[in-house]
């Protein structure tokens, strides 16, 4: 998959998944974020404004020792966050960790709204990582000893 079709599904599907939206369609939602409780939700804020988002991103930068997770500047569309994050090249592994960070804050955003229930950015940030290995694993990409 390219990163354009990449880009098309990923900013298509997330700007949906937001309480805004749903408000907007008339449906009952909770505006404020469920991650760092004190900013209206939107695409833009669950993955680049959130503290709670900027967190897990600086503790993956942190333990995977990437310098790509630069969260400092406020991006005003998605679509300059993702670049931002993805770079120009072609990089299959770090387009993965994005999709994987971002579908797991995802995850733990639904779990806070629909569970009451909730992880600290640290074990959201362990979460993608065995996401990620459990993904390698099963493309035979890792070799675990027994």
């Amino acid at each position: 998959m390219s990163n354009d079709q990449e880009l098309r599904q990923f900013v298509s599907m997330w700007e949906e998944l937001t309480s805004d939206k749903i408000i907007r369609r008339g449906g009952q939602a909770n505006p404020t974020c469920q991650l760092c409780r004190t900013e209206n939700e939107s695409p833009n804020h669950k993955v680049a404004d959130c503290s709670f988002s900027k967190m897990v991103w600086l503790i993956l930068a942190q333990k995977l020792n990437l310098q790509m997770l630069n969260q400092n500047k406020t991006s005003t569309r998605i679509k300059e966050w993702w670049t931002a994050m993805n770079g120009q090249g072609d990089d299959t592994r770090r387009t993965q960790l994005v999709i994987y960070a971002v579908w797991d804050i995802w995850k733990e955003r639904c779990r806070r709204v629909f569970d009451n229930k909730a992880q600290t950015p640290a074990q959201v940030a362990s979460i993608i990582q065995q996401d990620i290995f459990l993904y390698d694993m099963a493309q035979g990409n890792v070799h675990v000893n027994i």
